[in-house]
């Protein structure tokens, strides 16, 4: 999930300096690596989970993982409102390429 985080921050970073066909065509590929990667936390919880608890598990885990978004929503789009929605994308890239390299240094092997 790190090489996922590490190319939608990339993707977020680049798009506002691409070309409108290029950068549809980097957000079709950034919504599809998070499919698959969304996909693939499905199958280790479906793997790893007793099937009497499968069910509320893959709820919690599609709940926690939209609670950023709730609370994200509307500070991000008012910094669209102040600045555009393309430094917004890029400042928000930033943000995760950080995490996503500060994570290489914090998350154990």
């Amino acid at each position: 999930t790190l090489i996922a985080a590490a190319l939608i921050s990339l993707s977020m970073i680049s798009i506002p300096f691409l070309g409108l066909y290029v950068a549809t065509f980097v957000i079709l590929v950034r919504d599809g690596i998070l499919q698959v990667f969304g996909n693939n936390a499905s199958a280790v919880i479906n793997a790893e989970t007793e099937s009497r608890y499968r069910a509320t598990t893959l709820s919690t885990y599609n709940m926690i993982s939209s609670i950023p978004y709730l609370f994200l929503a509307y500070s991000i789009g008012s910094m669209m409102d102040l600045w555009s929605v393309n430094m917004v994308s890029a400042v928000v890239g930033g943000v995760l390429a950080l995490f996503a390299i500060g994570s290489l240094f914090f998350v154990k092997k």
